[in-house]
C-alpha cells in the first residue's frame, strides 16, 4: 500500500467517525446509574395534604385531604378513593432518580420539558413542591421530570405518567354510598308498586310499611350489602345527561344511619338524615345501564341495570321466613285432620279421611309427703313409664311421644321457602289440618292455632296456610304428619 492510499483511508475513517458522533442522540442519553438511585423528593407521603395536576391537554384536577379522608375538589366535588390517591402520591415520594441530564439547550425538546405533558404541585403544611413531567426516554423505561428551581432533569420509573394520564375519574371513589352495611338503621324502597319501609330495632329488622311484620334478617342484610356495594361503571358529564334521565325515577332507595324512634319515646330534636339513591331511565334501548344519582348531588353515574334487582322485593320476600313458631312446652292439645285422596303416583296410598286428637297427659298434684307404694325390692324397673301424650279420640291409647316430639319440633319453627300472594278467603281445604292448642304460663291464655297444608303432589312443595299467610314449605314435613300415633 503506497503513502497516498494510506492518507485517503485515514481521511475516510475520520469522516465516518464524525458522522456517527453527530448523528447519534448522545445529548439526551442519561449517564449510567444504578436502579437504586437517590430519592427524587424529601417529603413523606403522609405529609401531603393536597395535589394539583395540570395536563398540557385536558382539564386540571385537584385532590385534597379533608380530615382523614381524601376529596376530589376539581373539576367536581366528590369523595376520592384513598388507595388510588395514596398510590399516586407514593409514585412521587418514593421515586428514585436513575440518572440526571441537563434540562436546557437541545435536551429540552428531547426530554419534553420545554412543554411538559403534566405540571404537578404537591402541598404539605410547610411547602409546595412543583414538578414538570416530560416524555419517556428513548431507551429504558424511564421518564424525564424536573423539579422547579433545578437545571437538571431526573429520570425516574415511567409508570408515573400512566397514573397521571388516567385523569380525575380514576381517583374518584366509585362507590355511591359511603356508609357501611352495619351502620344502616332504616331503608325505604319506592317503585311503581308502592313503598316498603324497614327499620332496625336493636339487632332485628321489621317491616313497617305497607304493614307491620317481622323481617328476615338475612334478606335485609342482602339489601344493605347491595346498597353499600353500589358502584358506578363511570360518571357522566352532567352536560351529556338527558334532562329526563333522573327527573322521574323508576325506583328510589333511601337509607338512614339514624335509629328509628320507637313510641312512646319523645320525638328527636332533629329529623333523621336520609340519603336517597335515584334510579332514573335506561341509557339506551338495550337497557343494560341505568342513570343513577344521589339526591342533592349533581353527579350522575351509569350503573348496570341489574343493580336494581336486589331492591325489587315484595314485602313478603323480606318477611321473616318463620311462618309458624309454636313453643312445644306450651302445647296442650293437637287435633290432626287428614283428608288424602287415593294417590295415583308410585307411592300410592289408599284414601284417608280421619281425625286424631292427642292431648298432654295431666299430672295430678301430690298432696303431702310421697310414700313408697312398694318395697325397694319390687321389680319397679319393669313397670312401663306412662307416656307424656295420650290419644283421646277413638280408640284411646297412649301416644308415641317420639312422634309428637318430632311433629312439634317441625313447628318450632316451620320455615317458609316462599310466601305467595293468594287471597286467604279463597284458600283450598288442606290435606292436613292441624289445630294446636297452646296454654300460657299459669294456664292462660288458651289459644287455638290452625295450620292447613295442601299437598299438590309430583314432588312439589307443600302449600301452607296460617294466620292469613300462604306459603310454600318443604314436603318432608309430611313424614311427621302420618301415623300411626299410638305408642308402640
Amino acid at each position: 500500500m503506497n503513502f497516498k492510499t494510506t492518507i485517503v483511508l485515514i481521511v475516510l475513517l475520520a469522516a465516518a467517525g464524525a458522522w456517527l458522533y453527530f448523528s447519534s442522540d448522545h445529548t439526551a442519553a442519561p449517564p449510567a446509574a444504578s436502579a437504586e438511585g437517590s430519592p427524587l423528593l424529601t417529603i413523606d407521603a403522609k405529609d401531603v395534604t393536597k395535589l394539583i395536576v395540570t395536563p398540557r391537554d385536558g382539564a386540571e384536577f385537584e385532590l385534597q385531604k379533608v380530615g382523614a379522608d381524601w376529596q376530589l375538589t376539581e373539576p367536581t366535588t366528590a369523595a376520592a378513593d384513598p388507595f388510588e390517591v395514596d398510590s399516586l402520591i407514593r409514585a412521587f415520594t418514593e421515586a428514585k432518580t436513575r440518572g440526571q441530564i441537563d434540562a436546557g439547550g437541545d435536551n429540552a425538546s428531547v426530554t419534553g420539558l420545554a412543554t411538559p405533558k403534566f405540571k404537578v404541585q404537591l402541598f404539605t403544611l410547610d411547602k409546595i413542591v412543583k414538578i414538570s413531567i416530560g416524555e419517556k426516554s428513548a431507551v429504558g423505561d424511564n421518564l424525564y421530570v424536573q423539579l422547579e428551581g433545578k437545571s437538571q432533569a431526573d429520570l425516574i420509573p415511567a409508570d408515573l405518567v400512566d397514573k397521571l394520564a388516567k385523569g380525575p375519574d380514576a381517583y374518584r371513589k366509585m362507590n355511591l354510598v359511603t356508609a357501611t352495611s352495619d351502620q344502616i338503621k332504616q331503608i325505604s324502597i319506592t317503585d311503581s308498586t308502592g313503598t316498603t319501609l324497614l327499620q332496625k330495632n336493636g339487632t332485628s329488622w321489621s317491616i313497617v310499611q305497607p304493614q307491620h311484620m317481622p323481617a328476615e334478617d338475612s334478606a335485609v342484610s342482602d339489601l344493605t350489602f347491595a346498597l353499600t356495594g353500589l358502584r358506578a361503571d363511570k360518571f357522566v358529564d352532567p352536560k351529556e345527561v338527558p334532562p329526563s334521565a333522573v327527573a322521574a325515577p323508576q325506583m328510589t332507595v333511601a337509607f338512614s344511619t339514624d335509629a328509628p324512634v320507637v313510641p312512646p319515646a319523645t320525638a328527636p330534636a332533629t329529623e333523621p338524615a336520609w340519603t336517597t339513591v335515584l334510579f332514573g331511565s335506561y341509557d339506551d334501548m338495550l337497557k343494560k345501564n341505568v342513570y343513577v344519582k344521589l339526591a342533592g348531588s349533581d353527579a350522575v353515574a351509569k350503573l348496570p341495570s341489574t343493580s336494581m334487582d336486589p331492591f325489587r322485593k315484595r314485602p313478603l320476600d323480606l318477611r321473616d321466613k318463620k311462618a309458624v313458631d309454636l313453643d312445644p312446652d306450651q302445647v296442650s292439645k293437637i287435633v290432626l285432620r287428614t283428608n288424602l285422596p287415593a294417590a295415583t303416583q308410585p307411592t300410592a296410598h289408599p284414601a284417608i279421611n280421619q281425625t286424631v286428637t292427642i292431648e298432654r297427659r295431666k299430672v295430678n298434684p301430690v298432696l303431702g309427703p310421697v310414700l313408697p307404694t312398694t318395697s325397694p325390692t319390687t321389680n319397679a324397673a319393669t313397670k312401663p313409664t306412662p307416656s307424656t301424650w295420650i290419644i283421646t279420640s277413638k280408640p284411646p291409647s297412649d301416644a308415641d311421644d317420639a312422634k309428637i316430639t318430632a311433629l312439634l319440633a317441625a313447628l318450632h319453627p316451620l320455615r317458609a321457602d316462599l310466601y305467595l300472594d293468594l287471597n286467604s278467603s279463597t284458600q283450598p281445604t288442606g290435606n292436613y289440618t292441624l289445630t294446636i292448642t297452646t296454654t300460657g304460663p299459669g294456664g292462660s291464655p288458651v289459644v287455638d292455632h290452625t295450620l292447613a297444608l295442601s299437598d299438590p303432589g309430583h314432588d312439589q312443595p307443600l302449600l301452607g296456610y296460617f294466620n292469613g299467610l300462604t306459603f310454600q314449605t318443604a314436603r318432608t314435613l309430611t313424614t311427621t304428619l302420618t301415623g300411626p300415633w299410638n305408642k308402640p
